[in-house]
């Protein structure tokens, strides 16, 4: 989910402030403490003394008053530019260079475990009437449901991912060893968020509905090409619009 942005980062002004009354405050005190205790030194002493316990004293508040809150800040603007780089800013799934992160380490896995996965290209079908005639609000509402509903079906070592526009994809990690019940499993999926993304939409008093065209390729332990995994789920997606839409369709060498 998108981070939380704090509006109290420190600024280069706040900082300079924060400084100034730390040092005042640790000199006020050091300059109390002499005229207390009126020490006998000559002023040369005296000012090493006082450069000495304004070190001293001002290190701990300014640690924890300055430089900490300023590391925290770094790394938060930092996550957030990480976040946003691999994230859809609208829907918050994975970007496709997320994505391809992910199935590059799918691959690796299903070649060392011997094992398969699958990739699941999702296409809206009906989203471009509604996005025209509701306007395009109404087409970032279904885009958001749509991805809560992958999100809700989905186990956490998947992935679901927006490629752009109303394309969606869902990468499934180590599903079986065996070919046909991964298989199985993958085109129940499919279905599922098919049935799932085809529920109505609520927008301003209007009912919305769009159904999906699911492309399925199934990640086999000889498969190392990210490109072509990609290719070939997408034609099977084809393959379910030219069918008729609104249907699952597996990719078939």
């Amino acid at each position: 989910m998108p981070l939380n942005q704090d509006s109290h980062h420190l600024t280069v002004l706040t900082i300079v402030i924060r400084v100034i009354i730390v040092i005042s405050l640790v000199e006020f005190a050091v300059m109390l403490l002499f005229s207390t205790i009126q020490l006998q030194l000559d002023p040369v002493s005296e000012a090493f003394l006082d450069a000495g316990l304004l070190s001293i004293f001002t290190a701990p508040f300014i640690y924890f008053w300055i430089v900490l809150p300023f590391i925290k800040d770094r790394d938060k603007a930092e996550e957030s530019i990480r976040y946003l780089a691999l994230h859809d800013p609208l829907t918050g799934l994975a970007n496709r260079r997320l994505l391809e992160e992910h199935l590059d380490q799918s691959i690796k896995l299903c070649i060392r475990e011997k094992t398969h996965g699958a990739l699941l290209l999702i296409d809206l079908d009906g989203f471009k009437p509604v996005n025209d005639e509701y306007g395009h609000e109404a087409g970032d509402v279904i885009l958001k449901d749509v991805a809560k509903c992958l999100k809700s079906v989905l186990r956490k070592v998947d992935i679901a991912a927006r490629l752009g526009g109303d394309e969606f994809v869902v990468l499934i990690n180590q599903i079986s060893a065996g070919e046909d019940n991964a298989t199985e499993s993958a085109l129940n999926l499919a279905e599922k968020v098919r049935s799932k993304i085809s529920h109505p939409v609520e927008f301003r008093g209007n009912s919305l509905s769009v159904d999906t065209s699911i492309g399925v390729r199934i990640i086999k332990p000889k498969d190392t090409n990210i490109e072509a995994l990609i290719r070939e789920a997408d034609s099977a997606m084809y393959s379910a619009k030219k069918a008729g839409r609104a249907q699952v369709v597996l990719f078939k060498h």
